[in-house]
């Protein structure tokens, strides 16, 4: 799985030098305007818009903007060790370049929804890495070995992830998400699992979590109203959760968190 490490958007003039630089771990670099081209271990990598680079761990890279300037739009992140069915696994160890798969309307929108979930990251990890992991699939021409229905269904499971990052509260559950994507409740997680690297009960739960996180922060509702309005049938149920995700019972998180109202 994914973990996001930070992210940058860079302009450079003409001719402009980019970098050197050189990560523990890895770098996708999509030029999303312009030109630019990369040096990584003696190769060059020419990049037109919507190409994308990347960039494994310990591989010395260093770049010059083409004559039309370019705008880049860098990820870094690694790869927690998860079971075979996580589809970003197994990322070359060497540097790939994906030519123009970055250019498409999907491409693009994921692109803004993990900028957007950047800044809100404190929030909404679990979306962020599940962002992350799509895009990734899509910009290493994944995507493009889906079956229509499969094609559709990326797209449905992103649209979802982007609805419960921004309006967590209150969660719908697994049979409504799956219907209003118009799938079967069954072929929503099976493919959500497939194409997201976890099933989606997890995802929920770590998105329920974080919201419990910040209104227990941020506001002064009492713990058995956020218990019943994050949909737990009490407040025992709720304090059983919140602590194994946390390790710190919801009272005790709430006191000693810094208060922002």
């Amino acid at each position: 799985m994914i973990q996001a490490i930070h992210h940058a958007v860079g302009a450079y003039q003409r001719g402009g030098g980019i970098g050197p630089a050189k990560w523990s771990h890895y770098d996708v670099i999509v030029v999303t305007r312009g030109d630019a081209t990369f040096q990584i271990g003696g190769k060059a990598f020419p990049c037109t818009g919507g190409s994308a680079l990347l960039v494994p761990p310990e591989h010395e890279f260093v770049g010059m903007a083409g004559v039309h300037g370019c705008v880049l739009w860098v990820q870094h992140f690694d790869l927690k060790k998860r079971g075979s069915l996580d589809p970003v696994r197994h990322l070359p160890r060497v540097p790939v370049l994906w030519r123009g798969t970055a250019a498409s309307d999907w491409a693009r929108s994921l692109l803004r929804q993990a900028s957007l979930q950047q800044k809100r990251a404190t929030k909404s990890r679990a979306a962020l890495a599940q962002i992350l992991s799509l895009l990734i699939q899509t910009l290493r021409g994944e995507g493009g070995d889906l079956d229509a229905s499969e094609g559709r269904l990326s797209r449905d499971i992103a649209k979802v992830i982007e609805e419960l990052a921004t309006r967590p509260h209150p969660l719908p559950t697994i049979e409504e998400l799956a219907r209003t994507a118009g799938w079967s409740e069954s072929h929503f997680r099976s493919a959500f699992r497939r194409q997201a690297g976890r099933t989606i009960g997890g995802f929920l739960r770590e998105i329920r979590m974080q919201e419990a996180c910040r209104l227990l922060i941020e506001s002064n509702l009492p713990i058995k109203e956020i218990s019943s309005g994050l949909g737990y049938s009490d407040q025992v149920a709720f304090h059983r959760a919140f602590t194994k995700f946390t390790g710190t019972p919801p009272g005790r998180f709430r006191s000693a968190a810094p208060r922002i109202v």
